[in-house]
């Protein structure tokens, strides 16, 4: 059997195209040079993007290829094709790519089956197996597998459609850390003008991109040469490329040039971070402002939000965008969203407009506590992971400021602006080679610093034992709740995150206790342990009731308590019964802690946290 052998080289100048993990680029070079077109060209050479054509081959061919970012070798692509025609209707093919270094490398392998149904239809499925692999003992390495299928339609002998999915079931690198593998969607035509010339139209879809039109003429000059030339729209790429082949070879060449499009002028730029904020004034004087110790407002606040939505960042986004109210939240602290979140998903509020409620509560936020008066006017550019992915983050930015098309600027890549000016910054410092680069990052070591600590708690177990004995005296006396038969009252504290429950019978003794997380339900957690009281005692006697906390209202309204009282009385009730001369309270509560000051057996002083519930139940969980 005559086999065929292509060598072809992709040499491609792509500036910010910002692929994403194994979005390959295409493997041929008639694919590149008429601006990355492949689902309708007959072309097998392209099997990573075109598996219908594949029986297209004829006979048993091979084919290599090289593609090369900004001309750098440790930014290239190496790719080997095989087609092995197994009938004259059916096709196996393999196609493997490797990209980087052994410092970060991503590979995939594809086993490719195709065949023609008569001859107006082609089929073709794929089975792939990605790698994602460093060489840092610090990082895990990924495999997956996922699947790609195409379809080609010879409506004519000059008219091609074409279809092609690469991983349609949406299959993750990393659940962990989001980390996607994108899909793609490609819908093309092609068109035979003439016998020497081919015109080609394509609809690509990255589902974690804007879509792109891309656009190719391949003109046969001779019968040993063809001239390519393409366009393709997100971003703007120009390409060209040069065929040169025989009977049994050929050798293609091809080159893209992106041309970045950036706003002229910029007042305002807004970047939200995982854990920061910041708001960058550039006319009027250049003033950058910055959140401090708190990460309220940014996308650890969304990460937060989506939890307790019980649901992915993703579907929070799609929610948002179906709202049709807006709930005020806080969003100075992810703490004291929760407590207004969770009531509203108690009462029964739309998961839809509380999703936009947070959106609208992370713009007060960063309006509120960065710009802090300044007026935000002019041509505002929003930046950062956040503001790039989550289009209900965007449509309420654009919706509170008052955006149009001029004024709000959304750039694609946007996650990557930080990254790009640090790489524009680069150019003027010191030049280092790649793998240099990579082997110094290795090679560092971590500088710690370490300041003197405070002294031990205890100097010594004597001091210790001491300690334990003086708060031994403070215990309150139990007793058993079931078959009591004296009175008793019933104490509920419906806190932040955990709800408590005390029955005190007749001598102050606590005949039953219980400690829960309230999970946002407290009034369904008081009623099942109410329940569990009656069935233990069914004829105890409650003489009284009396509810504290922040469910208070919520508590005694429910289940018609006798009282309710504030927090702060209840903590000294309580601790004047255990130590009757107390002068000092700490309470250290799910969001929020307090001390106070007694004095005269009343409270003098009280200091409370304020907008930050830093060290309390909640940070620690």
């Amino acid at each position: 059997m005559q086999k065929k052998y292509y060598i072809f080289i992709i040499i491609l100048t792509i500036y910010f195209r910002g692929f994403g993990q194994f979005a390959f680029p295409p493997s041929s070079p008639q694919s590149s040079g008429m601006g990355n077109i492949s689902a309708s060209l007959k072309d097998w050479r392209a099997a990573s993007d075109n598996i219908a054509a594949l029986p297209l081959s004829g006979k048993t061919s091979i084919a290599l290829s090289l593609s090369q970012y900004y001309m750098l070798p440790e930014m290239s692509y190496k790719t080997i094709t095989f087609a092995i025609p197994t009938s004259k209707i059916n096709a196996l093919g393999m196609h493997y790519t490797h990209f980087g270094t052994p410092s970060y490398n991503e590979q995939r392998l594809a086993i490719q089956y195709a065949q023609l149904l008569g001859k107006s239809i082609s089929i073709g499925l794929e089975l792939d197996y990605l790698h994602c692999g460093t060489s840092d003992i610090y990082y895990d390495k990924y495999h997956r597998i996922t699947f790609a299928t195409a379809l080609q339609l010879y409506l004519s002998k000059d008219l091609t459609l074409g279809f092609y999915a690469f991983n349609p079931l949406s299959v993750n690198l990393n659940e962990t850390y989001n980390q996607k593998i994108p899909t793609i969607i490609k819908i093309g035509m092609g068109y035979s003008i003439a016998p020497q010339l081919l015109a080609a139209v394509e609809f690509e879809k990255n589902i974690y991109m804007k879509h792109c039109i891309n656009t190719g003429l391949e003109y046969k000059a001779f019968e040993f040469l063809d001239i390519r030339i393409g366009f393709s729209s997100q971003p703007i790429i120009y390409s060209v490329g040069i065929g040169f082949k025989s009977k049994s070879w050929s050798i293609d060449f091809s080159t893209q040039i992106a041309v970045e499009q950036y706003p002229e002028t910029i007042d305002v730029v807004i970047e939200l971070g995982g854990e920061d904020a910041k708001i960058l004034f550039l006319t009027n004087g250049v003033e950058v402002r910055m959140n401090g110790t708190c990460a309220g407002g940014t996308g650890a606040f969304i990460d937060q939000m989506a939890v307790l939505l019980d649901v992915s960042v993703e579907e929070m986004d799609k929610l948002a965008l179906q709202a049709e109210r807006i709930y005020p939240i806080a969003s100075r602290c992810g703490v004291f969203a929760k407590t207004d979140v969770q009531p509203l998903l108690n009462q029964g509020a739309r998961k839809e407009d509380v999703a936009a409620s947070i959106f609208h509560a992370v713009v007060n936020q960063t309006i509120g506590g960065l710009a802090q008066g300044r007026e935000l006017k002019g041509k505002m550019m929003f930046l950062g992971g956040p503001l790039t992915f989550l289009k209900g983050l965007q449509k309420s930015f654009i919706d509170v400021l008052k955006l149009d098309n001029n004024t709000g600027v959304f750039p694609e890549n946007a996650q990557y602006y930080v990254a790009y000016g640090a790489a524009l910054y680069a150019g003027s410092e010191q030049q280092l080679d790649f793998n240099a680069l990579a082997q110094n990052m290795q090679s560092a070591e971590e500088v710690k610093q370490y300041e003197g600590g405070l002294p031990p708690l205890f100097a010594d177990e004597a001091e210790y034992d001491a300690f334990k004995a003086r708060h031994a005296q403070a215990v309150i006396p139990e007793g058993t709740l079931e078959g009591y038969t004296g009175t008793v009252h019933i104490g509920i504290d419906a806190g932040s995150t955990t709800v408590k429950i005390v029955v005190v019978g007749e001598n102050d003794e606590i005949l039953y206790h219980k400690y829960m997380l309230s999970n946002g339900k407290p009034v369904e957690l008081v009623r099942e342990t109410l329940e569990e009281i009656y069935r233990i005692n069914p004829t105890l006697k409650v003489q009284g009731s009396a509810a504290t906390g922040y469910g208070e209202e919520l508590v005694k309204n429910a289940f018609s308590m006798d009282a309710g009282l504030v927090e702060t009385v209840a903590h000294l009730t309580a601790a004047q019964k255990l130590m009757p001369n107390v002068d000092f309270i700490i309470d250290i509560g799910g969001q929020d802690m307090k001390c106070f000051k007694i004095r005269n057996k009343v409270i003098d002083t009280i200091f409370l946290n304020e907008a930050c519930s830093s060290g309390c139940g909640s940070f620690i969980s």
